[in-house]
């Protein structure tokens, strides 16, 4: 997987990927295709990586080392979720995909675990809809 650091989002996919997931709905938009269990990120997708609320108090830590992939995935299949794409009742099958995506880039199952728990607790605000998000298309002026 090639991407680049970046202000605003963390970090900015730089060629399309695909990984097979447990998930078999149809849902597209314009930089996420999921389709018959194949998800397809394309180049450009930008996400903030994992949220962790202890990068706060531990600022030097990297919690991507080990879940960058998982934490594409991850915010792809929310961000479908949140768009009305993906049924929000796959939210909890996404938090698994998260988890054993980490285990899978070298996370202890412990630590992946705590994640999917944290996750599973306080996740669900990352598939609620936004009044106004981040990149919705407007024009100026308005159109009458």
């Amino acid at each position: 997987m090639k991407y680049r650091e970046t202000t605003g989002y963390k970090y900015i996919l730089h060629e399309d990927m695909q990984r097979d997931i447990q998930i078999f709905e149809d849902a597209e938009n314009d930089y996420i295709s999921l389709h018959l269990g194949r998800l397809i990120i394309k180049a450009t997708y930008a996400w903030d990586g994992s949220s962790i609320p202890l990068k706060k108090y531990i600022p030097f830590w990297n919690f991507d080392k080990y879940c960058l992939i998982a934490s594409l995935v991850h915010d792809a299949l929310c961000q479908l979720m949140r768009e009305d794409l993906l049924p929000k009742s796959y939210k909890p099958t996404a938090d698994l995909i998260y988890r054993d995506m980490c285990v899978g880039g070298g996370m202890s199952y412990r630590g992946a675990d705590r994640r999917y728990k944290w996750l599973r607790r306080f996740g669900d605000a990352g598939i609620k809809k936004r009044e106004n998000p981040r990149g919705q298309i407007k024009q100026f002026p308005p159109s009458k």
